[in-house]
């Protein structure tokens, strides 16, 4: 019913009706030069960055990692061609957390903060020694 209603409001389109989920298309695309190799450079890069990430130790060996592949397609005004816009993605685990203390207070009238760890050096001015 919306097709024919659509037909009448525009004759031409009637005519040019087509079930385009019937037609056979042949696509003559290679897509290790697609967009000249961009699409392949980008998923090989991502998929080394997905790789780097996995092997981090200070990240989650759980998280998901993802590689985002967008290609939008913008048709030209009579249809002949389109543009193509190759654009790939990651989202990676983030750093895990780190962990620590600090303690504040107050030494000789001077504010201090520093990290309670037996691993940070003593910040200490030697000419005061």
């Amino acid at each position: 019913m919306r097709e024919a209603t659509a037909a009448m409001r525009n004759p031409e389109r009637q005519e040019r009706s087509v079930d385009y989920e019937k037609l056979e298309f042949e696509t003559r695309i290679d897509l290790n030069t697609f967009a000249n190799g961009t699409l392949k450079g980008h998923m090989e890069d991502a998929f080394a960055s997905v790789f780097a990430n996995i092997l981090d130790d200070g990240t989650s060996e759980k998280a998901h990692r993802r590689i985002l592949v967008t290609l939008d397609i913008t048709p030209s005004e009579g249809r002949e061609s389109a543009t193509v816009e190759v654009t790939v993605k990651t989202k990676l685990a983030p750093p895990a957390p780190g962990h620590t203390a600090v303690v504040f207070g107050r030494d000789r009238e001077v504010s201090f903060l520093r990290e309670d760890s037996s691993q940070q050096l003593e910040l200490v001015d030697s000419e005061e020694e």
